[in-house]
């Protein structure tokens, strides 16, 4: 018996190290998450609470597809959170507010469609068509400048430094065919910044990895996203293009 029990427990040990999500729903954190993320077309939460203590929990996992966040439709999001306490008044008034936990990781992908949506409801463009080449964001469109309507073309990265931000970087933009100084860069860049913005949430996300695919770009608290998503433990595993 005491031989079936350590193996219960490694077997639990693999599975939480490999990004398993086990556990139970959680009604409480499943309607307060789906006020903070817009809504999602699915959502499911899992949550390990301690026991005897309310409003405390070893883990929470959570995976979302069609998530909003500041306004950006986030495809596919995975969430993980150790050893979380939150305010027992506000969860039960269906609002998230993290007292202390010991650690969060997030892994989102983000289609490049969403992306030229986000894009055209900021008003930043007219129009825009976004496609990547050799690890960079190209995209034409149409844009206001100084008033006026002018045809933008222009190319990219996005960028993460452990911020609970990601940034795009212009690395050459024309207008009407022509190249345009860098302090245009900036002042488009300033228009559209940041592309995520998770300032205002109750838990600290530090995003160390953008990468992105032909159709989609990636956003992750792990450091090397070579590596397999290591929190999903819902929805479909990541597919990561060559």
């Amino acid at each position: 018996m005491h031989r079936r029990g350590l193996l219960m427990a490694g077997w639990l040990l693999v599975l939480s190290l490999n990004g398993v999500a086990w556990g139970a729903s959680d009604p409480l954190l499943q309607r307060a998450f789906d006020q903070l993320l817009g809504n999602p077309k699915e959502l499911r939460v899992n949550a390990i609470p301690y026991p005897l203590r309310q409003g405390e929990y070893a883990r929470v996992y959570l995976y979302a597809r069609g998530a909003r966040i500041g306004g950006l439709l986030v495809d596919e999001l995975w969430i993980r959170l150790e050893s979380l306490t939150v305010d027992l008044p506000a969860l039960n008034n269906g609002t998230l507010k993290a007292k202390d936990y010991l650690d969060s990781a997030i892994y989102a992908r983000i289609s490049i469609r969403s992306l030229e949506e986000f894009f055209l409801a900021a008003n930043s463009f007219k129009d825009i068509r976004l496609w990547v080449e050799g690890g960079s964001i190209h995209g034409t469109g149409t844009v206001l400048f100084q008033g006026v309507p002018t045809k933008i073309r222009l190319s990219g990265f996005f960028a993460a430094n452990g911020e609970p931000e990601v940034w795009f970087y212009v690395e050459s933009l024309h207008l009407n065919l022509l190249p345009v100084p860098s302090l245009v860069f900036y002042q488009l860049e300033r228009q559209i910044n940041p592309i995520l913005n998770l300032r205002s949430w109750p838990i600290v996300f530090k995003i160390r990895s953008v990468k992105v695919t032909r159709e989609h770009i990636i956003i992750a608290t792990q450091a090397d996203l070579s590596r397999p998503c290591l929190i999903c433990g819902g929805g479909e595993a990541p597919a990561f293009s060559p």
